[in-house]
Formats: structure tokens, sequence, C-alpha cells
């Protein structure tokens, strides 16, 4: 029972990761084309400077998120791997 609870904890810890990895990819794209766009000259340059500062913001705390969630996921990763540790010896 314990066993099957800590799978479920890393396989939901997991999918959670999934999605704040999706953010931030697309919060850095966004980041490099708003950049490529001051370079190029494309739109109000202190409009485009602010855009990226607010992304910025975003991109930390989502990396703040992910950094908990990856931490979360590395103890649940060894506490299964504990229990399956203790399964294996009594069997």
């Amino acid at each position: 029972d314990e066993i099957r609870k800590s799978e479920r904890r890393v396989k939901g810890l997991t999918t959670m990761i999934a999605n704040p990895e999706r953010q931030e990819a697309e919060l850095n794209d966004e980041i490099a084309q708003l950049e490529s766009d001051i370079e190029n000259g494309a739109g109000d340059v202190s409009e485009l400077r602010r855009r990226i500062a607010e992304l910025e913001t975003q991109l930390e705390s989502t990396g703040q998120k992910l950094a908990d969630k990856r931490d979360k996921l590395r103890l649940a990763d060894r506490q299964h791997a504990e229990l399956q540790d203790q399964l294996d010896t009594l069997t």
C-alpha cells in the first residue's frame, strides 16, 4: 500500500513538473522574440523592454515553482526507492 502511494506521488509530481517546464520554454521563446524585435527596430523599444521585464518576472516565479517541484520529486523518488529496498529485503 505504501509502495503504491509512493508510486502515485512520483507520477503526480512528474506530471506537475511538465506544465511549468512548458511555460518556462514559452516564456523564454517570447523573451527571445522581443529581444529580436528590439535588435531589428520593430516596435516601441521602451514598451518591448517593459514587456520583457514582465516576462522575466513570470519566468523567475515559474523557475522557483519548478525548482520546488523538482525538489519534491527527488525526495519522493528517494522515499520510493527506500520503500522498494525494504520490500525487496523482506522477500
